[in-house]
Parts: C-alpha cells; structure tokens; sequence
C-alpha cells in the first residue's frame, strides 16, 4: 500500500503542472529556487512546472520539512532563506501552504486548490525580514484558468 508520501500526482495532476509552467514562461517569472516537498506529487509538480518553463537550470530542492509543515515552519523556512534569492517557489500542501499565501498579504485568498500559483512581492532587504502582511499579490491562477 502507498503511503501518502509515495502517492503519485493523478494525470489532470500532471496536466495542470504543466499548463502552469506554460502559464509562468509566457509571464516570463523565472525562479532563483524551488523548495519542494519530499512528496513524490509535489515533486513532479515541481519537476513539470520547471520543465515547461523551459529552465531546466532551476535549482529544485527537497525541503523535508515542508511536508508536515506549520504555519509558523513555513515562516521560517522562508525567513531562512540565501540572500541572493530573489525569486523563490514554494511547493507544498494544504492548509499550511494556503494559510501562509493569505498571511503574506492583506489580501483574502481562498484554500488553494492543487496547483494554484499565487506570486507576491515584497520590499525586504533580507528574507529574515518576512512578516505577516508585509508582501504585495501580485497574480493568483487557479488551474480551471489555464
């Protein structure tokens, strides 16, 4: 039997992966870092987003604790994140990853359903700096609008 961590991303899964890297490369977002979940389905969300981008260079890296992350885990995770990362996707899982979306922001933001993409801006000098309600949204596509 799989565990939840083996589950494998359904095939409307994969296409709505793909659709959104579709959807960034024609918005041309390019990121600096993608922290993803150990998940396998997180995983191949991430692995098709950046494929169909067309930036096989992006840096994917495994973060275990996102996957039973807290509210307050996410938090940190992008409070510790390198300097020079400007731009960075988190990949994750619900509610953590929908609390930590309407938290950056005074902006209302519904539970993600799986592959929403929401972008924020922030004016920080540091990632160490990250705040509640302290970033702009900057677009927010669920995948029934690709």
């Amino acid at each position: 039997m799989q565990t939840d961590l083996q589950r494998e991303l359904t095939p409307s899964g994969k296409r709505d992966a793909q659709m959104a890297g579709i959807y960034l490369k024609n918005n041309s977002v390019i990121f600096d870092l993608v922290l993803c979940s150990p998940a396998i389905r997180t995983q191949t969300t991430a692995q098709l987003i950046t494929i169909n981008m067309s930036d096989s260079s992006t840096n994917v890296t495994i973060e275990p604790s996102i996957y039973h992350a807290t509210d307050d885990d996410l938090f940190t995770i992008l409070r510790n994140l390198p300097l020079g990362k400007k731009s960075v996707a988190l990949v994750g899982h619900n509610p953590s990853i929908s609390w930590i979306a309407s938290s950056l922001t005074n902006s209302k933001i519904e539970a993600f359903s799986p592959c929403t993409i929401a972008a924020f801006q922030f004016e920080l000098e540091n990632w160490a700096d990250l705040r509640p309600h302290t970033g702009r949204l900057d677009f927010i596509h669920f995948p029934s609008i690709f």
